[in-house]
């Protein structure tokens, strides 16, 4: 160590005029005085300068215990090393401000003008390390000042570095600009410093940093106390910038560009951005520094299909721009391209719109092999939907141009061209078609062949029929399946008119099923003035308002029916929602003629059918058709109501094969046995009945019918067989009863006159006329519950003498010429397919039900009883009984 000293003093005042200290780290030059000794004006001056010396060793001169320990312990937990020159320190003040020179009161005292020379620093704080600094600092009233700062942080140079350290010896607040040159390199570990906001460093812990650098300027201010929280603004001028993002799998190059950076949002403009055989301008703004984030990109340029089409299916991009495109490949082929996209405050929505504008560009739809060609014309798209500028796509060989949109539930759209329907349906599936586009098709299952159309769209997307307004189609070799029609179409040929009031159809043919078929009409748009919109449901309620009208003629050379109304498979009722809702929704005037066809087990040929809405209600008028040597005639009609329909039916069947009606009327198969062969009439038919499906249907129906069948043979009838069984148990009657499993009982004719009250069929007339016997039965069916309850009364026919010798039962005789019936009467209540029968005994059976027996059987009637004899020892008196009262002749 080596001292010089010079120095005076008097009683007041003390004077160094010159100090100088030499250690091996740091030489001191000094001069100062004291003054006012011994009084409270007592005060000190001085000046000081020192030698260049290492930061590191400074540190041991710092007097810690004059500052505030929670920047003292900073500061002494801070690192450095390089050359530090304190050029000019001076201290001036009196001695209570001197020894308190930290405090903000005494600031005034202590002033350091200081250089740095090829310095290197890590500050207390959580900053990187600060690299070759030079420049001036001057600490002046409790501020520490930077003026000319230059060096490096990492690769990336700092110049013209300005700023000042407010209240350094306290809690200080930093307030700084610079500029120089940012080695994006850097990137990484500077998003990892205190103080850059989570949002900025989540997203750049995505990104590698290949190379680039960056002219920028920067201001920041901010209390540099734990967490550090700036307030920053920055601007980077981008060159020669290569990246890459996890979630991109491709490298992104920016020639030039523009970024602004601040602690509530990131801009970036005019910035060249190449990535693939695409390069684009683009622009945007993320504000990051509020609870609800937004988000807007805007880019223009040329672009290569298969690089957007692998860019709009990563995360950077919303769900609602990736679902677009996810059904899709790009093969080939490039575009001049526009995109602006912004996310809408307060919400979670991605608002975008773009501009595509390909020229032969090729894409490729997941499962289909036929690729889509964009030879000319535009595309505009956002979330809203999308619009088309004369854009000419290719399928194959076929070529279709539209011109219009498709956007916020609105259609304004012109098309012309031919397509390949298959094409179409697959294109129309994919979730660039707005859902309610989409959903039009939701029932198709298969859909071929040529269309050439010339259409106009103008309405409501999910009103897509009504929305169109005029144009043609042309449909050749048309194949359709669908889910709401049971039966495939196929080889459909003809034309469609479409006009504002009308979609009209001429001569179109093709199959239902197997069958030919040719249709014609008009579909007519709009309300007119004899539609339902203007009809009430029963009890007042108003029915949906319906604007469509159809007239249809539909003629077949022959028509298989049985695919077009299939056997309903479970065992809940038929529903007439559907029916009710199609009633309420179309009013109808059409004619239907089928030369021949089947339906069930019914051979029919000359079918003629007319139907026509009036007032809301579906008259058919007539129907007709003859079928297995016999005739039908029908009329009816059928309305909705306010849960169902309601119908009333008037038909009459004629001579009609009695197997084949019974076989259609309860679904039987052709193998199964039917109960009853001959030939069956039904007129006098008039049934009403009202229900939402079926089964209340029938509890409803009131009306009657008379039936009639005539020489035939009931070879099944559950009820017969066990009645018989009963009988076969006498030794007289074994052997002699029909066996309806192998031969049946023939008969004349069976009759009957039924009426239906609130869903029950009840008779007193019913009766089977045959050589061996005759049966009645009355009682009643409910049709709802399937329940019956009759007495079925079985009458063969004997001669006199047999029953007077032979048959050791008593009962009633209904007398003819030289021959009897003797009556059984059976009790059968219970379900209709398996009921419960019970003999009767006579003299139960009521005085009414006699003379019924005695009308139906056409006989005089005696009673009889025959005595016991020897042989019976009067076991056959049991149920006997003898009526004393003698019927009328």
């Amino acid at each position: 160590m080596n001292i010089e000293l010079e120095a005076d003093y008097d009683a007041k005042d003390f004077n160094i005029p010159r100090f100088f200290i030499e250690l091996p780290e740091i030489w001191v030059k000094a001069k100062g005085r004291i003054y006012d000794v011994g009084s409270k004006e007592m005060g000190m001056e001085a000046e000081a300068s020192t030698s260049p010396f290492d930061i590191a060793e400074g540190k041991k001169f710092i007097p810690f215990r004059v500052i505030t320990p929670d920047v003292s312990d900073r500061l002494f937990r801070s690192e450095g090393k390089g050359l530090f020159q304190a050029v000019s320190v001076k201290l001036s003040g009196k001695m209570p401000e001197v020894d308190h020179c930290d405090q903000l009161s005494n600031a005034h005292v202590l002033s350091i003008e200081a250089k740095l020379s090829g310095a290197q620093l890590k500050l207390p704080w959580s900053f990187p390390p600060l690299e070759d600094l030079h420049g001036q600092l001057l600490f002046q009233k409790g501020h520490l000042y930077l003026k000319g700062v230059e060096g490096k942080i990492f690769h990336s140079t700092l110049e013209n570095v300005n700023g000042t350290f407010y209240e350094l010896l306290h809690v200080p607040t930093l307030r700084i600009e610079c500029q120089g040159k940012f080695d994006l390199t850097d990137l990484p570990a500077l998003s990892k410093t205190e103080g850059i906001p989570e949002e900025i460093s989540r997203a750049l812990s995505s990104v590698r940093i290949l190379s680039g650098e960056a002219r920028y300027s920067l201001s920041a201010e901010g209390l540099l106390k734990p967490p550090l929280r700036f307030q920053h603004h920055e601007i980077y001028h981008l060159s020669k910038t290569q990246f890459t993002h996890e979630q991109i799998p491709f490298p992104i190059q920016i020639g030039e560009g523009r970024v602004e950076l601040s602690h509530h949002d990131l801009q970036w403009s005019k910035a060249q951005v190449e990535f693939g055989h695409s390069s684009l301008m683009m622009d945007g703004f993320w504000k990051h520094g509020e609870k609800d984030h937004s988000l807007e990109i805007m880019a223009k340029g040329r672009i290569d299909l298969k690089n957007l089409f692998t860019l709009f299916q990563t995360p950077l991009f919303p769900e609602e721009v990736r679902s677009k495109t996810e059904g899709f490949e790009a093969l080939s082929g490039t575009s001049q391209f526009s995109f602006n996209g912004k996310t809408l405050p307060g919400t979670s929505r991605f608002s975008y719109e773009g501009e595509f504008f390909p020229k032969e560009a090729s894409l490729l739809q997941k499962g289909n092999p036929i690729s889509f060609v964009l030879k000319e014309g535009g595309i505009s798209f956002s979330d809203l939907g999308i619009s088309f500028s004369k854009m000419k796509i290719q399928s194959g060989r076929r070529f279709l141009t539209l011109n219009g949109f498709m956007r916020d539930g609105n259609v304004s759209l012109s098309t012309w061209g031919s397509m390949d329907l298959k094409q179409l349906f697959l294109l129309i599936q994919s979730p660039l078609f707005p859902d309610q586009i989409r959903s039009q098709v939701e029932g198709i299952q298969e859909l071929n062949g040529v269309a050439e159309v010339r259409l106009k769209w103008l309405g409501k997307t999910e009103k897509w029929i009504s929305a169109l307004k005029e144009g043609e189609i042309r449909l050749k070799r048309m194949n359709l399946r669908h889910r709401g029609i049971p039966v495939p179409l196929s080889h459909i040929q003809g034309s469609f008119f479409i006009t504002p009031e009308q979609i009209r159809f001429d001569e179109l043919k093709g199959k239902v099923g197997d069958s030919p078929i040719t249709v014609s009409g008009t579909l007519f748009q709009g309300s007119p003035s004899s539609a339902i919109s203007s009809q009430k449901v029963e009890r007042g309620s108003a029915l949906a308002e319906s604007g469509r009208r159809l007239s249809f003629q539909i003629f077949s050379p022959q028509l298989d029916l049985d695919p077009l109304f299939p056997k309903k498979e479970g065992t809940s009722p038929a529903s007439f929602e559907k029916m009710r809702d199609w009633l309420s929704s179309w009013s109808m005037d059409g004619k239907v003629q089928i030369d021949k066809g089947r339906y069930r087990s019914l051979q029919y040929k000359d079918l003629k059918g007319e139907m026509k809405t009036v007032d809301g209600t579906l008259l058919i008028h007539p129907l007709q058709f003859k079928s297995n040597g016999g005739d039908f005639w029908g009329e009816g009609w059928i309305k909705p109501t306010e849960k169902g329909i309601k119908i009333e039916i008037k038909p009459r069947f004629s001579n009609m094969e009695a197997k084949a009606f019974i076989r259609t009327l309860f679904e039987k198969e052709e193998e199964e046995r039917v109960m009853i062969s001959g030939r069956v009439h039904i007129d006098k038919v008039e049934l009403r009945g009202e229900g939402e499906d079926f089964q209340k249907m029938k509890e409803s129906l009131n009306g009657s019918l008379r039936l009639k069948v005539e020489n035939g043979v009931i070879e099944r009838f559950n009820i017969l067989s066990k009645i018989f069984s009963i009988l076969n148990v006498s030794q007289w009657f074994k052997g002699r009863l029909p066996d309806l499993k192998t031969k049946g009982l023939p008969y004349q004719q069976i009759s009957a006159d039924i009426y239906v009250k609130d869903g029950v069929a009840s008779t007193d007339d019913f009766l089977v006329d045959s050589d061996a016997m005759r049966i009645t039965l009355i009682g009643k069916v409910d049709l709802g519950k399937n329940i019956i309850d009759a007495r079925v009364g079985v009458h063969p026919l004997v001669t006199i003498d047999t029953i007077l010798s032979s048959v050791p039962i008593a009962g009633y005789i209904l007398t003819g010429k030289d021959k009897g019936f003797i009556s059984y009467f059976y009790e059968v209540k219970g379900n209709l397919d398996d009921p419960k029968i019970e003999a009767i005994p006579f003299k139960i059976v009521e005085e009414s039900t006699w003379g019924i027996i005695k009308r139906l059987l056409g006989t005089p009637l005696r009673p009889f009883q025959k005595a016991p004899s020897s042989n019976n020892n009067g076991k056959n008196s049991k149920g006997s009984g003898v009526r004393s009262l003698e019927p009328k002749p």
